[in-house]
């Protein structure tokens, strides 16, 4: 009981902080030993956090000092979730600078934001993390996991994420990494080096050619959408993909698929999008989009655990709206006026989360 009470005085003070000072900066939350301090800005709220402490950001823009924003201590970062159906009450926490995830940083997770750049390591020196967790984010700009492309970090997972960017990723030597029930949209093309293990993602293919740049990857259960005219899939020799890969394809006329390797297994081709998504945009990522696959679609229990391909399979899905973790904010009443005691009503509804 303590427990929830202290977490729903945290999203209180939150709120109310964002709310009374609406057109400026939200309170960032510092829990620590069980005593909460608050800041303004991200960069010395981080630089006062010590291992094991948790941040929780407040929807809107999250302000900072310094254009880069370094995590390099062990800590969870959580913010108010980034779909705009599920913020209504506090608006998508909104990160402008570039985020770089250093050494020290091991055991750490990013929850519920929206971001620009995001990279692993600031040099060839401080790449390398360990058991780091980045969840439920939309990442806009560069996403690059290691600074010089051969980084030696182990067991990065990077879940129910929209990824959405025009820049290239570059990923080299990781020793695990799972990318699970991602949302990837990158033009012009994909590079993935490195053995990344790719579950029950979405990709937006728009340009004349996918993964050919990629090397000794896996991808099980994914669903490819050919979005554009020229999209012709041409698939690198190194890879392994099989158990139900829905191919997709939108165009009357299918366009080629080619494969160099041996590794090609089980694999679903030539179903419309719209014989796919219940309802999806076929170029390119949107809020709006209901990714949940057809009953009647080829990709329906196909998956080699028997649930569905895509981001809605596995047994524990991609989960609506990508809400965070931690009590959400679900709705908020703030009166106008004083009573005439000077009390000013407030009715905050906060929503439990079982994962």
């Amino acid at each position: 009981m303590k427990k929830i009470t202290q977490l729903l005085l945290i999203a209180g003070f939150i709120l109310a902080g964002q709310c009374f000072v609406y057109g400026q900066y939200g309170k960032i939350a510092r829990q620590h030993s069980g005593n909460l301090t608050t800041f303004t800005d991200l960069t010395l709220a981080l630089a006062a956090s010590v291992n094991g402490d948790t941040l929780y950001l407040p929807g809107g823009p999250v302000y900072a000092s310094n254009a880069t924003i370094t995590i390099d201590k062990s800590l969870t970062i959580i913010g108010a979730g980034h779909y705009p159906d599920s913020t209504v009450a506090t608006y998508q926490t909104t990160i402008a600078g570039t985020i770089r995830i250093v050494t020290g940083a091991d055991g750490g997770v990013l929850c519920g934001v929206k971001c620009n750049d995001l990279w692993f390591g600031t040099s060839a020196s401080n790449q390398d993390v360990i058991n780091y967790r980045i969840m439920r984010c939309n990442i806009t700009g560069e996403l690059y996991p290691s600074f010089t492309g051969q980084s030696l970090s182990q067991n990065i997972l990077i879940s129910e994420c929209i990824i959405n960017t025009s820049s290239v990723w570059t990923s080299n030597y990781f020793t695990t990494v799972l990318l699970e029930k991602n949302i990837i949209h990158v033009d012009p093309t994909y590079y993935y080096g490195g053995s990344g293990l790719f579950n029950n993602c979405i990709f937006y293919n728009g340009y004349v050619t996918f993964f050919t740049n990629s090397a000794y990857n896996t991808f099980n259960n994914c669903i490819i959408i050919q979005s554009g005219p020229n999209s012709n899939l041409s698939i690198g020799s190194t890879l392994t993909i099989f158990n139900n890969l829905l191919v997709s394809y939108i165009l009357p006329t299918n366009p080629s698929v080619t494969y160099n390797g041996p590794y090609f297994f089980n694999t679903i081709t030539k179903e419309p999008t719209t014989s796919t998504f219940v309802n999806a945009n076929t170029t390119s990522f949107a809020y709006t989009n209901n990714y949940h696959v057809q009953a009647t679609s080829n990709g329906h229990n196909a998956g080699n655990d028997g649930t569905d391909v895509g981001i809605y399979g596995t047994p524990i899905p991609y989960k609506e709206s990508a809400v965070p973790f931690n009590p959400h904010i679900s709705s908020k009443t703030i009166g106008t006026v004083t009573t005439p005691t000077g009390t000013l009503n407030v009715d905050i509804k906060v929503s439990a989360q079982d994962r």
